[in-house]
Parts: C-alpha cells; sequence; structure tokens
C-alpha cells in the first residue's frame, strides 16, 4: 500500500499557564518543569501524541466509522494467552494505522516536541487537601514550576495511507483541535488552550515518480549531518533490567534501520517475506538506485559534531582538560595524571559530549488503560539540540537519499512517544579516502611505527589462544585483526573488551537467553604495529589503505555497518618534539 508523505504543524494558543512535570530542581518545589538541552521548558511529544491519540480514537468510534482494537482477543477470565491466539495481529483502524496499537505496533506518524515561543516560569503554592476531613492538609504545602507562554508550536512528520489519506487527514486535523488543556493541574486552572487555539496545517509532500536510470551511477561518498529534534535514545546490548542507557552516537546500523524504515514508509516493502525486504527486484519504485545499493552501502557511525573517541592512550593532567598521548612518548613530569575517557576533539582537549536526561515512566496496563503496578522504568536520553556527523558510501545516486530524507528521519527507540525524530542533510559527495602518500607521510611522523587506532566498536572472533602468554595474544589479534597484512608484526595492544548481550523479551521466557552474544573491542583501543623491512613497501601502503577503507571486522557486515573503522598513523599519535 502506497504511502504519501506529510508535514503537520500544529500551533496552540494558551489561555493560562501550564506545568508538565519532570525536571530537575532543589528539594524545595514539588515538581519542577520539564525541560530541554536548552533548558527551555516544553511540551513533549510523546505527551502530545497521547493526547491525539485519545481524542482521535474517541471520535472515530463516536461517529460510529470505525471500531479501534488495541484491546482485542484476550481472555479476560484468566488473562492468559494461548500459542495459537491471534492477540498480536495488528488492528487496522485509521487510528492504529496513524499512530500504532497493541504489541509495539508502530505508526506512520511521529511526533515532535511543542516548543514555547517566550515563557516566564514562576512557582505557585498550594495545599494539600485532606480527602477525609475536606480541608487543608496539616504539614501539607507545596510548590509547583508553572510556564507562562502565549503560544506552543511543533510539527508532526510520516505518511498517511494513500488508499484512506482524506480520512486520515481529517481525523488527525479533528483530533488535534479537539484537545482542551495540556500538562498537570488543570483541575487548578492550568494548561487550559484559548478557544479555537489551536490551527494545523497539514501539507503532502511531493511524491512524484522517478524512472530507472538507464545505467548505474558512479561510487560516491556523502557526509551526512543529523540533527535531533527531540530526546534520542541509541540502545546499547546489556543484560535485561528496568533502566535503559543510551549511546552518545549513532552506530551505522541503527541510521541503516533509519534509512529502511523511511523508505519502506514512503515507497512500499518487497512484496513477500523481509529478505532482502528493501530492494524491490529491478529497483522499481522512486527510489530505484537506493534499493538496487542498500544492502551494500557502508555506512560509518555518526559521531557528535567535531567529537571522536579519545584513544586508550590519551591522559591529562588531573583538572585539566587538554590530553596528550603516552603511546610513543612518556613525560618527564612526575605529576598526578588520568586517563582521558569518553571524547575528544582534533586537538585533543576532552569534551563532555551530547546532554543527557534520566526519564522515569510507568508501562501502561493495556486492559485497563492506566499505569501498571510495579512497572516502573527509567530511561536515559540525549536531548536536543545535538547534531552528528558521518559518512554515506554506495553506488547510488545522491538526489535520492536528500529527496528520501526531506521530511526527517526517526533514530532509534520510542518512536512512537515521539522520540528520534531528527533532521537529516546529505553533503556534496566528496573524496575521503587517503592517499599512498599521505599515509606514508603519517607513518614517517611516528618514526617508522605504525599505530591503528580504532574509531568505533569492532565486533571480532578473537579465539583465545592456547599460548596465554604476551607473545600469545599478540598472535591472536594479529590473527583476528591484520590477517590481510604482510611484513608486519603487532608488537602491543592497549584495549578494552566488553561483551554485547541481548535480551528478547517479546519471545517466550526459555528463549530469552538464546540470543548471539558478541565479543566487542571498545572504540579508542590502539595496536602498534612495526615492519620486518626498513621500509614501508607499496604493497604494504596498498594493503593499509584497504585495511582502512574496509574496517577489521571478520564479517563484512559489520564494517558496512560502522563497526572496525580504523586510522592508521592517527595524527593525535604524531611524535612532536615539544612531547619529549
Amino acid at each position: 500500500m502506497n504511502q504519501i508523505p506529510v508535514r503537520v504543524t500544529v500551533e496552540i494558543k494558551l489561555d493560562a499557564p501550564f506545568h508538565v512535570g519532570g525536571g530537575k530542581g532543589g528539594s524545595g518545589t514539588s515538581s519542577y518543569l520539564v525541560r530541554d538541552g536548552n533548558n527551555a521548558p516544553y511540551w513533549p511529544g510523546s505527551a502530545f501524541k497521547g493526547k491525539v491519540r485519545h481524542f482521535a480514537r474517541l471520535l472515530l468510534e463516536g461517529a460510529a466509522v470505525g471500531q479501534c482494537e488495541f484491546e482485542h482477543r484476550v481472555d479476560f477470565v484468566d488473562f492468559e494467552r494461548k500459542q495459537d491466539d491471534n492477540d498480536a495481529s495488528p488492528c487496522k483502524c485509521l487510528v492504529c494505522k496513524m499512530l500504532g496499537g497493541a504489541g509495539n505496533a508502530k505508526g506512520s506518524l511521529l511526533f515532535g516536541d511543542m516548543k514555547l515561543n517566550v515563557a516566564n516560569t514562576e512557582m505557585r503554592t498550594g495545599n494539600a487537601i485532606d480527602r477525609y476531613r475536606r480541608t487543608a492538609k496539616d504539614e501539607s504545602l507545596f510548590q509547583i514550576e508553572t510556564a507562562d507562554a502565549e503560544m506552543l508550536t511543533g510539527e508532526i512528520i510520516g505518511t498517511l495511507s494513500e488508499e484512506n489519506y482524506d480520512e486520515q487527514k481529517a481525523l488527525l486535523e479533528a483530533a488535534i483541535k479537539a484537545i482542551p488543556h495540556i500538562g498537570g493541574n488543570t483541575g487548578r486552572g492550568l494548561g487550559w488552550i484559548a478557544e479555537d487555539g489551536i490551527a494545523v496545517e497539514i501539507i503532502a509532500l511531493d511524491a512524484e515518480e522517478v524512472s530507472v536510470p538507464v545505467d548505474d551511477p558512479p561510487w560516491v561518498t556523502v557526509p551526512v549531518t543529523i540533527t535531533a529534534q527531540s530526546p534520542l535514545l541509541i540502545g546499547k546490548k546489556s543484560s535485561e533490567s528496568n533502566f535503559r542507557a543510551t549511546l552518545g552516537h549513532i552506530p551505522g546500523a541503527v541510521l541503516r534501520a533509519a534509512l529502511a524504515q523511511t523508505l519502506i514508509a514512503q515507497d512500499g516493502g518487497a512484496e513477500e517475506g523481509k529478505v532482502n525486504w528493501v530492494a524491490k527486484e529491478g529497483g522499481q519504485g522512486r527510489f530505484p538506485s537506493l534499493r538496487r545499493a542498500f544492502g551494500e552501502l557502508r555506512i560509518t557511525q555518526c559521531l557528535p559534531e567535531e567529537c571522536r573517541f579519545a584513544p586508550v592512550t590519551v591522559e591529562c593532567l588531573k583538572g585539566s582538560k587538554q590530553g596528550y598521548d603516552t603511546l610513543l612518548v612518556k613525560r618527564e613530569e612526575k605529576a598526578p595524571t588520568e586517563r582521558v575517557k569518553g571524547y575528544i576533539d582534533g586537538q585533543g582537549r576532552k569534551l563532555d559530549g551530547p546532554t543527557k536526561m534520566v526519564v522515569t515512566k510507568s508501562a501502561m496496563n493495556r486492559f485497563r488503560g492506566t499505569s501498571q503496578d510495579e512497572m516502573l522504568f527509567s530511561m536515559e536520553v540525549m536531548l536536543p539540540p545535538v547534531v552528528f556527523q558521518g559518512e554515506i558510501s554506495g553506488v547510488f545516486d545522491p538526489a535520492e537519499l536528500e529527496r528520501l530524507t526531506q521530511n526527517g528521519i526517526r533514530v532509534g527507540g520510542y518512536q512512537t512517544a515521539g522520540h528520534g525524530r531528527c533532521k537529516m542533510e546529505i553533503g556534496a559527495p566528496t573524496d575521503s579516502a587517503d592517499t599512498p602518500e599521505q599515509l606514508r607521510r603519517r607513518v614517517e611522523m611516528c618514526r617508522g611505527k605504525i599505530p591503528v587506532t580504532l574509531r568505533s566498536d569492532a565486533i571480532v572472533a578473537l579465539e583465545p589462544p592456547e599460548d596465554t602468554s604476551n607473545e600469545g595474544y599478540l598472535l591472536a589479534y594479529q590473527k583476528a585483526l591484520f590477517s590481510t597484512l604482510t611484513g608486519v608484526k603487532l608488537t602491543k595492544v592497549i584495549a578494552q573488551h566488553s561483551q554485547w548481550r541481548g535480551f528478547d523479551t517479546s519471545k517466550p521466557t526459555e528463549d530469552i537467553l538464546k540470543r548471539q552474544t558478541y565479543h566487542v573491542i571498545d572504540a579508542g583501543a590502539v595496536f602498534l604495529l612495526e615492519t620486518e623491512a626498513p621500509d614501508l613497501t607499496d604493497e604494504l601502503l596498498a594493503a593499509l589503505l584497504k585495511l582502512q577503507s574496509k574496517g577489521v571486522c571478520q564479517d563484512d557486515i559489520h564494517n558496512r555497518n560502522g563497526y572496525g573503522q580504523i586510522r592508521v598513523a592517527d595524527e593525535f599519535h604524531f611524535i612532536r618534539e615539544e612531547s619529549k
């Protein structure tokens, strides 16, 4: 079924101050406003979407034009599901198609946070009421922070079904305009919307057909800039718990999934099954070259702007943010030092990375529609604005990628709750590959040593050696990472390791522990190679450049997803006279 890309702009005029709690503050206030990375109050996209879904369902069923089956086909006597029960089947109503449904079924729309034009904040004091005596409760004064703003503005992006476009468009607009108030404490007069104070504009984006080109386009590399417009949760592999942490960057695999999701939403997927489900036969559709090349695209990880992972050899004086490298030169001073962790810039200075916040929520009981007892969970999210930069390479037309992402993309988890909305900009094609002479000059700056720095996590099959001595482990690393190189010897490894173990809690209990475990060498690891011959041969230079462009993971699909990126003879390891 074809989808029509849309952009929805919403303006809400308020008639009273509002309160959306969840922010941090001192002990003297009961509830602070939730704030974004710029410390400005906002109305989260998750709350906005919840309001729209509630009123969309009321309008749908009240008009007797459809029935939402969000809580469908469940035995309410014992709440037990049978193996052959079809409870997880998606609901086909107009509401669930747009806004998602049971079983974590994603909708076709992504809600952004509603921003304030100008906001003045103040503290309001109240007193709790004794529920039995109906009088003021002793020692129960409280304060809440409120924001006084004239206007809230925001956007919704996504697609609407071509088959039901007019019905979905009318239902969405009516549901948004039916919202009477926002936030909490509405019974105390907060958060009320002015009469006729909601303006909605739904714009269908360009959906022209693109003919299939006769010849394949050349191999190109384009820089991409991704700007977060709502909180981001980029989950990492971890053990099962009620807390989800976020990575501070976007792995290539996550960006590939976001692009695939956008491609299928706008242009449909394969007819049968999920094998090569993005690539239609013959590359048909609006994005033919992208469809043909999608599986072979090389997508680097996207790091925060001007950031890179700190090599494990970087240290700094305690209390200082200026790092220096210890791989080839040791400092003579005896002042206390500490290892630099996280991100650095091009000059080696420590960077904090994206601003993060922990949000605590309660799971909803799908049968009663209320909070589930003992089901609190917390998640760490990156707050906008944060900008990521990376590259995409392959045999495709960059104009198709630009047109595909003109309406933004969804990245990471909790997308249906308003998280993960991003703007993506495509730069002009560039050639970022090193030449042999550039690499030769960098190696010369390292006095003939060849340091190899891991710029992203590497998923490898590192077999434990029978010889557990230092030499045995060096041989194991060389076999796992540098087997394609001849004429070099691995002499030093400075690395940290981790295990990625995922848990799929949607499966029956006995299947939860059957997920594959990955051995990972963490980003920032440094490997020191030395040549057996006195000079760096052209053959070795070519092999190093090929490994740098491909990656060090044995499975090429990991290399294509941005894992195992390396930098040979990184400038940060240069031996400088002032470092002696």
